[in-house]
């Protein structure tokens, strides 16, 4: 397709007050109107050179409000109030926008947002329009973030003033460009493949991808990269053992080292998949072995793209699919392809195949949930297996034997197959799609018309013997067993497993079990039915008993916290086993320990500065923590506050101070984890404001894309003991089976939270932790108090 040379280009960019133009206000607009310079070189006589892109005119201009702005939106978007206050209203302006624009293609990134804000406010547009956040998902199909700010840090893009209308339009402008040259730097058989399958649509970009600008080399890896560490030595690890490794290091690429370098064949169980492909990447891993759901099909994939009438979406995700496959190092599973955006809706379409249970030379890995169901299967069960993570393998325990049934998970399911918002997927599915989520609404809503609260607020209905006899409850039963019959009925068409998993879980949790907790979760628009076992004693045996010899492996330091899951997971009878470290924060290797280690002894030598711990028995005051983050000296820094009010609190009263010398992330006003902790790293005065339970839900989650496993600051402030509220049903069932619920449950699980906190940001740049809550003079309270003594490198404060 020929870029047009009449066609008006503009890229934009607007802040505003809220999401909801029916609600928030337009306070910025910045756009800079552009063209593409394709002039021949008839200077040098050598034909067409490299085009380039010019701005021929910007704009920019802040309105009055007629309502109050939040303080966090002054805070993000950098606006002064005295600015809107010397302000003309949008009103007064709306017919000089309307004549600029009207003709342009409007280009920018999530630019949907955009255009509707502003048609919320009488703006009409041409109808056409390029986001260059459709662009960059399928020409960087595996990065991690597609937020403005990170993509600026990616290609080295200046990007001063960020979240400034006029700032971000000249930055997304840039992204345009770069993102062209990395099309052009594409293998030119995948270029021709695209254009292609782009031809029969009308796409706004598609005329852009021929213009002659210089192109920019793209990353093709066609091999595994590197090995993390020299062959050094080998662990000699015992079965029935749990090994309690220093937090001096990542303990769990080092053990799949001295594990690959051993003669016996062995088996590797980590946490989660990502950590399963990222040692498969370092060639520490010989064989890895993934979920058939994460597995690539190759054959589905090829079926997909020969498939006629495709829908748009289905050609963008194809069109991701595509770079990835001809540029990703590896093809087996798709796990580093980022579909958290767009793009998961189509899984079901590239997935799919069996567990592989034939044997290989070398290591195998696999994450914990691949691990139930080898042990189910049979598989490796001759391997010397090692287990890492006791916390997560409490909690995969308890995830896989129990069962959450949730109204938005069912819809997302539905939607996998035809989205009838969008009009997304295929067709056949449309109208049995359309009647199985009003089935769903039927049984989902009554339920929370029945239990939630006016107005709706987050709770839990906890199930018992005496809910039998509960009125509410058993309406619910009743539509429960008539909407799985409905659903059955719908699944004849989809032929779905996951679908079929979802109606027995539904049944059984109206179905009378021993050693279970259910309870019902709701909060405006959600609806979950979650049922748990209580003892797992049972379970855990009944998964290790095939295995000859196992083993578990964790960074835990404390005592309190490894007995507990030595407990819970009924693993009374392995032997314990400490591996000290030697060396720098991030870098080390283990000391010898009797025969456990053997092999040259090596330190990689850094001198340390050590950190320094601090305890206050004190309120977490707005003095107190100000007085802690006074200057960019301390900085990148972290507070952790004991919940969402209080980092609202403290934001609202000192933005404008802090703002002054740190760049501010703050949770629930910044975006997810990912992009906050990624967009963190890029400032060197960077100031996190979060909770704890915001650091430890990031950890617990099985993220979509890459997720931040560490965050470097200088100074952490702790504003409480992380105890858990004895609210949660599971909890409170659990806490009562218990001899002393606080000594066996309560306190090991705040110490294992506090542990997983540290962990996140125990790097070489820590210098500082403050710990305050008026509860460490309690003597429960010594244990967090001597936690330093298990971090290298650390002293208490005088």
């Amino acid at each position: 397709m020929t870029l047009k040379k009449d066609k008006i280009y503009c890229s934009l960019d607007i802040e505003t007050s809220g999401f909801d133009p029916l609600k928030n206000e337009v306070l910025e607009i910045g756009f800079v109107f552009f063209e593409f310079d394709t002039k021949p070189d008839t200077k040098n006589g050598t034909g067409a050179k490299p085009a380039r892109i010019k701005i021929a005119k910007e704009y920019s201009r802040v309105f009055k409000p007629h309502g109050e702005v939040p303080a966090n939106i002054l805070g993000l978007t950098g606006i002064r109030q005295a600015e809107l206050d010397n302000a003309e209203p949008f009103s007064e302006h709306r017919d000089e926008l309307q004549e600029l624009l009207k003709d342009a293609v409007i280009v920018g990134h999530n630019i949907a947002f955009d255009i509707k804000f502003l048609q919320g406010f009488g703006i009409k547009f041409s109808g056409e329009s390029i986001d260059t956040l459709d662009l960059v998902q399928w020409l960087l199909p595996t990065h991690h973030s597609y937020n403005l700010e990170n993509l600026m840090h990616t290609f080295g893009i200046e990007h001063k003033d960020a979240h400034r209308a006029l700032a971000d339009s000249k930055a997304t402008l840039k992204l345009l460009e770069k993102l062209l040259q990395l099309y052009r730097g594409l293998p030119d058989k995948l270029k021709k493949q695209i254009a292609s399958f782009i031809e029969p649509y009308n796409f706004t970009w598609s005329p852009l991808l021929d213009i002659n600008l210089p192109a920019w080399s793209f990353p093709i890896i066609s091999d595994r990269s590197r090995e993390i560490a020299p062959k050094s030595g080998v662990f000699k690890l015992e079965g029935k053992r749990v090994y309690n490794f220093s937090l001096a290091a990542d303990y769990v690429p080092w053990l799949a080292l001295s594990l690959a370098n051993q003669q016996a064949k062995s088996l590797l169980v980590i946490p989660k998949s990502r950590q399963v492909l990222e040692l498969y990447r370092q060639k520490l891993v010989a064989k890895p072995i993934f979920l058939p759901e994460q597995t690539f099909n190759e054959n589905k994939f090829e079926s997909l793209i020969k498939q006629k009438n495709l829908s748009v979406e289905q050609i963008k995700f194809i069109l991701k699919v595509l770079v990835w496959r001809q540029t990703n190092w590896q093809t087996e599973t798709f796990m580093d392809l980022n579909l958290s955006f767009f793009g998961g809706q189509f899984k079901e379409l590239i997935s799919g195949g069996e567990l592989n249970g034939q044997e290989a030379e070398g290591l195998i890995a696999c994450d914990q949930e691949v691990f139930l169901q080898l042990s189910s299967l049979g598989y490796y069960t001759k391997r010397k297996t090692v287990i890492c993570g006791l916390n997560e393998f409490e909690r995969i325990i308890t995830a896989d034997m129990g069962s959450k049934v949730s109204w938005g998970y069912i819809n997302y399911l539905l939607k996998s197959y035809f989205d009838p918002e969008g009009g997304f997927g295929l067709e056949k599915y449309a109208v049995t799609v359309s009647q199985a989520l009003a089935d769903g609404d039927l049984f989902f809503g009554l339920a929370s018309a029945l239990l939630q609260t006016n107005p709706p607020t987050f709770q839990y209905y906890k199930i018992s013997e005496q809910s039998e006899y509960d009125e509410k409850y058993q309406k619910i039963k009743n539509s429960a067993e008539n909407y799985t019959v409905k659903l059955a009925k719908h699944n004849k068409v989809f032929k779905s497993a996951i679908i079929e998993k979802f109606i027995l879980n539904l049944e059984d949790f109206f179905t009378q079990q021993e050693n279970r907790v259910k309870w019902i979760e709701l909060a405006e628009n959600r609806c979950a039915f979650l049922s748990m076992p209580l003892d797992i004693k049972d379970l855990v045996g009944k998964t290790l008993r095939p295995f000859v010899s196992i083993s578990f492996a964790d960074s835990l330091d404390n005592a309190v916290v490894t007995d507990f899951f030595i407990a819970r997971l009924g693993l009374e009878d392995f032997d314990r086993g400490t591996v000290e470290f030697i060396g720098s924060k991030r870098k080390a290797l283990p000391a010898k320990q009797g025969d456990l280690f053997s092999g040259e002894k090596k330190s990689l030598a850094k001198k340390q500065a050590g950190i320094t711990f601090h305890c206050l028995a004190a309120g977490a005051t707005q003095d107190k923590l100000r007085e802690l983050i006074s200057d960019a000296d301390v900085l990148p820094a972290a507070i952790l506050f004991a919940g969402q009010v209080q980092v609202r609190e403290f934001y609202d009263q000192t933005y404008q101070e802090l703002k002054s010398f740190a760049s501010l992330l703050v949770q629930n006003n910044s975006g997810g984890s990912n992009k906050i902790f990624r967009n963190f790293s890029i400032h060197k005065n960077s100031l996190l404001l979060c909770t704890d339970k915001f650091i430890l839900k990031h950890l617990a989650a099985q993220n979509p894309v890459e997720p931040v496993g560490k965050l470097a600051v200088k100074r952490l402030i702790v504003c409480r003991l992380p105890f858990d509220q004895f609210t949660h049903p599971y909890q409170e069932a659990l806490g009562k089976t218990l001899n002393n619920a606080f000594n066996d449950y309560a306190l090991p699980k705040a110490l294992l939270n506090f542990h997983e906190v540290l962990k996140f940001f125990y790097t070489d740049e820590l210098e500082d932790i403050y710990v305050i809550d008026q509860k460490l003079d309690k003597p429960y309270a010594l244990v967090f108090k001597d936690y330093y003594k298990t971090l290298p490198g650390a002293k208490l404060a005088e």
